[in-house]
């Protein structure tokens, strides 16, 4: 599996992306910041927001060793050529949380496929 994106002609960016919850416990609710970068590495700004960024909220449940996935509409980036999948937060069914940093990076020659 290769984490990618799609822009349509509009420029609204959808993600695809997923990864293992290797915790050992099952996750309620996750929670990815998504960041945008332009072809030079510098904010890709939202036509919208006017940010550079958007956290996604996702509800689980996750047991261990299954897949967390993203696939979702995260904006309209018109200069957008590079999306890193940055922060995200954990919160177990037991009560506890975990945070951290993913740091993927979604690219794709043009932006468009």
């Amino acid at each position: 599996y290769c984490p990618s994106y799609s822009k349509n002609s509009a420029n609204g960016v959808k993600l695809y992306w997923k990864a293992k919850n290797k915790t050992g416990k099952t996750i309620n609710y996750y929670y990815l910041t998504i960041y945008a970068y332009n072809a030079v590495g510098d904010p890709a700004y939202d036509e919208i927001t006017k940010s550079n960024k958007r956290t996604i909220r996702y509800t689980g449940s996750v047991a261990p060793d299954k897949d967390l996935l993203l696939f979702s509409d995260v904006g309209y980036f018109p200069d957008g050529r590079k999306f890193v999948v940055g922060d995200v937060k954990l919160e177990y069914s037991d009560g506890t949380s975990d945070s951290g940093w993913i740091g993927t990076e979604i690219t794709v020659n043009d932006g468009r496929y």
